[in-house]
């Protein structure tokens, strides 16, 4: 309904949770023009995702403002259905004039590496022991004065030095700030592009500051060596006490669903149709006013209301501030994480 949403609401997908679904819509969008609820509910509901916020729908080749130099970049890639499978985009400097080419398709990568303009040859494209398995696959791209830092699923997989290219131009033109970027037609796996932090390394049992009540927060998570398939965190307040446990393993998770102590028990852990794909997934973890939610890899897959729980004290519970969390000894999946 682009005649009822502006361009940019419905590109930008505002992620609404239910403490500021309210909020949000008279705020933002209608600061003046009062209307009922529901009224407001109805014309807008075209314009609004309720998922994941923060991912930018693929627009082929346009040129996109995306400041490298301070952010990193993630894509959200899927394989399923292309011919291809292969990734491309183009980097441009402050000006929008071209500076390199960044480009690689997954079925080769073990044999013939990724392709960097300016920097690699036949010679220097350096293939890689492994690639994350698919279809589904989180790329990101790190920019730092020394390389090119590629990660799949949050594991880096590429970490292409400028000085070791066999072409001399390599590292001026990577020393070139890159302000803008595209995705070319040629890509044909990439639906979705954001900015993200960088990302943590498990420190395990270690309590760590997070806004809970602010932020989500991302696992990359795999499962793929682990004895049980277990994610495992703990949520604690201010003072750095503890509140409650999140836990579930991927195997358990079509009879069991997750464990949420003060709230769960075995009548009212509700199994999921499926969990996404393993053994690299993204898990993220966002607590609303009435609901903790759990995505795999941007689906939601949980979405647990606290008036809903067996276990009364449930509500009051999640009523609390969560301040810190930690990833426990029983996690025997969990890699690396980050706020978004």
């Amino acid at each position: 309904f682009p005649f009822l949403c502006p361009k940019q609401w419905y590109q930008r997908r505002v992620a609404i949770t239910a403490g500021d679904f309210e909020q949000r819509l008279t705020h933002y969008m209608f600061p003046v023009v009062k209307m009922t609820h529901f009224a407001l509910l109805l014309l807008l509901l075209p314009c609004l995702s309720f998922g994941l916020e923060d991912f930018n729908d693929r627009t082929t080749n346009e040129i996109f403002e995306f400041d490298l130099e301070k952010n990193s970049a993630e894509f959200l890639t899927d394989t399923s259905g292309s011919t291809i499978q292969r990734f491309y985009i183009y980097f441009y400097n402050a000006n929008k004039n071209y500076i390199s080419t960044l480009g690689f398709d997954f079925p080769k990568l073990d044999t013939m590496g990724m392709y960097l303009n300016h920097c690699t040859d036949t010679a220097d494209r350096k293939p890689i022991t492994t690639m994350c398995e698919g279809p589904k696959r989180f790329i990101t791209l790190k920019k730092t004065s020394e390389a090119l830092e590629i990660y799949c699923n949050g594991e880096r997989v590429i970490n292409y030095k400028y000085a070791d290219a066999v072409k001399s131009s390599c590292e001026d033109v990577f020393a070139t700030p890159m302000k803008y970027l595209s995705i070319r037609n040629y890509d044909d796996v990439t639906t979705g592009w954001r900015a993200v932090t960088d990302l943590h390394a498990r420190e395990t049992g270690a309590l760590f500051p997070f806004n809970v009540e602010k932020d989500t927060i991302e696992f990359y998570t795999n499962d793929k060596n682990s004895p049980i398939g277990r994610f495992y965190i703990y949520f604690y307040n201010a003072d750095k006490k503890y509140i409650s446990t999140l836990a579930f393993d991927f195997d358990e998770m079509a009879k069991m669903g997750i464990y949420l102590n003060h709230c769960t028990d075995t009548n009212d852990r509700k199994p999921v149709d499926t969990m996404c794909d393993g053994p690299l997934r993204l898990i993220a973890v966002k607590k609303g006013a009435k609901a903790l939610k759990i995505y795999c890899n941007g689906d939601l897959v949980i979405n647990y209301k606290y008036s809903q729980a067996s276990k009364s004290t449930c509500s009051s519970v999640f009523a609390i501030p969560m301040k810190y969390l930690s990833i426990t000894k029983y996690d025997d999946v969990t890699n690396s994480w980050r706020t978004i």
